[in-house]
């Protein structure tokens, strides 16, 4: 998903693979250590992996991608925005000081209830095991996302611009995109008003558009589309009568119909 999404914004899947690949090797980082502590865990106290701890797992995942989605999604937006003279090891840095406050506030959070239940809210083993596990998760998930998907990111593009040079690099890729999108939207507005143009001098007539219209002309109120000129004059009383019912025969040119004489 990462590599679609990121891939959408800068100009192809190869360059969303960029994003995409560093993020899964932070989230491997995270359940290595997830693993690692449960682990010790079953080494010094005998705790045993369950269900839980798969469940503790998955929610690890979870954080771990979400933290890092943010930090790339910075890097992102900074892309489309670069300042002069600046490269992409210094754009990275300055994404990730944007967003560093926000990745440590959400985390902390969902810290501090763990702590709590650790300390104070679980009956059993199993669940002050699975509790510990996703607290030494959710720290690395915060750690890796700041400290090595962003890095890994760098030293992705460092490699790519090294073997293919600086024109293939994430900086330069995002440059030709913006140009693209600008390009785009001048040639829409451009052919905005050459279109409205090209409406005033085909003339188009109010009373004829009027006519076309389902609800403007001669229509009456029981809804009748009007009738072409010269088609109308000859042939509106034969179709009002055979709408409204005849309630006389023809008599020297002259149909009675639902009250009303009409002349054809």
């Amino acid at each position: 998903y990462l590599a679609i999404r990121f891939g959408i914004a800068l100009g192809g899947l190869r360059n969303g693979l960029r994003f995409g690949m560093s993020a899964i090797g932070a989230l491997v980082h995270d359940v290595f250590v997830a693993m690692a502590f449960a682990s010790i865990m079953g080494f010094f106290f005998n705790w045993e992996v369950s269900a839980l701890f798969i469940t503790a797992m998955l929610t690890i995942i979870g954080f771990s991608v979400h933290d890092t989605i943010v930090i790339f999604d910075r890097i992102r937006e900074n892309l489309r925005r670069q300042a002069r003279g600046e490269d992409f090891g210094h754009l990275c840095n300055r994404s990730i000081t944007q967003s560093f406050a926000r990745s440590i506030n959400t985390s902390f959070t969902v810290v501090l209830t763990l702590a709590i239940l650790i300390g104070f809210g679980t009956a059993t083993i199993d669940l002050k095991f699975f509790c510990a596990a996703m607290l030494v998760g959710i720290v690395s998930g915060t750690y890796s996302s700041i400290y090595n998907a962003a890095p890994i990111l760098y030293l992705w593009d460092k490699a790519v611009m090294k073997r293919k040079g600086e024109e293939a690099g994430l900086m330069a890729e995002a440059a030709r995109e913006h140009a693209r999108l600008r390009a785009a939207a001048l040639t829409v507005d451009r052919q905005q008003p050459a279109a409205a143009a090209t409406g005033v001098a085909a003339g188009s007539d109010p009373a004829v558009e009027a006519r076309r219209s389902p609800r403007g002309g001669a229509a009456s109120s029981r809804g009748l589309r009007p009738l072409a000129r010269g088609r109308a004059e000859r042939d509106l009383p034969w179709t009002v009568a055979s709408l409204i019912g005849v309630t006389s025969a023809t008599d020297g040119g002259v149909v009675s119909a639902g009250g009303s004489t009409f002349t054809t």
